[in-house]
Formats: structure tokens, C-alpha cells, sequence
């Protein structure tokens, strides 16, 4: 019978019969597995200093303005 398992540490779902031995995204062991329903859905309800808010912003800033990096890179012409 399949089910649903959530990582506790990334937040990752699998399905599959049994937990994986490691999470395939962040590589969390098994033991850190849990069925979907016993995962708390205020699990990233944090509340932020305005410091924390700031650091976020500009973190998120830096990797926007970076998007080039993640792009394809252009065909080289050859002549």
C-alpha cells in the first residue's frame, strides 16, 4: 500500500510503500521521516525580528539579481 512521508528536515514528500533509507533531496535518514498527517502544518510559522526580516530581504535581493548565473548559457557562434 502506498503512503505519504514528509522529511522533517527539508520538508520533502515520498511516496512509496515504506520511508526511503534517505531523503532524496537532503539525504536525512529514515528515522526522520513521518506520515503526511502527523507532519505539523505550522512547522515554518516563525515570527521574524526586524533584523532577521532585513537579512531575508536582502538575501533574497542578492539571489535575484544573480538569475543570469542559473540561465543557459548563450549559444558561442562559430565563424
Amino acid at each position: 500500500m502506498m503512503k505519504m512521508y514528509r522529511c522533517r528536515i527539508c520538508g520533502e514528500t515520498f511516496l512509496g510503500s515504506e520511508a526511503p533509507s534517505h531523503c532524496p533531496f537532503c539525504g536525512a535518514h529514515r528515522e526522520l521521516f513521518v506520515d503526511t498527517s502527523e507532519y505539523p502544518e505550522d512547522i515554518n510559522a516563525v515570527d521574524l525580528t526586524e533584523v532577521e526580516r532585513n537579512d531575508l530581504m536582502e538575501t533574497i535581493e542578492l539571489e535575484l539579481s544573480n538569475t543570469r548565473f542559473y540561465l543557459p548559457w548563450p549559444p558561442t557562434a562559430t565563424t
